[in-house]
C-alpha cells in the first residue's frame, strides 16, 4: 500500500524519463528508508519531548522548596571583610 503510494508520487516528480525497473526500485527503497528514518526520528523526539515535560512537571510537584536566603550573617561580613583587607596588605595582584 506505502509503495503503491510512493509510486505514484515518485511519478508525479520524475515523468522527464521513464527509469528502468531497476532504478526505480532503488529510488523508491532510497525515499521509503528516507521516511521510515526520518518517521523514527521523529517520533521519538517526541517521546522524548513528552517524558521531559512529564519528568519536569513530576519533579516540581514533590521536590522541596528552595531554602529561604536571608543574605549573609554579620559574622560572615566580618570574616570576607578581614579576608579583603588582608589580600590588600599583602599587595598580592
Amino acid at each position: 500500500m506505502l509503495n503503491v503510494r510512493l509510486t505514484r508520487i515518485i511519478g508525479r516528480f520524475d515523468s522527464s524519463r521513464a527509469p528502468t525497473d531497476m532504478e526505480g526500485s532503488l529510488f523508491n527503497q532510497g525515499v521509503l528508508l528516507m521516511l521510515v528514518g526520518m518517521g523514527t526520528v521523529f517520533v521519538f523526539l517526541t517521546l522524548l519531548v513528552l517524558a521531559m515535560s512529564v519528568l519536569s512537571r513530576a519533579v516540581m510537584k514533590f521536590s522541596p522548596p528552595p531554602p529561604a536566603f536571608d543574605g549573609p550573617t554579620a559574622d560572615e561580613i566580618v570574616a570576607i571583610t578581614a579576608a579583603v583587607e588582608h589580600h590588600r596588605r599583602s599587595g598580592r595582584v
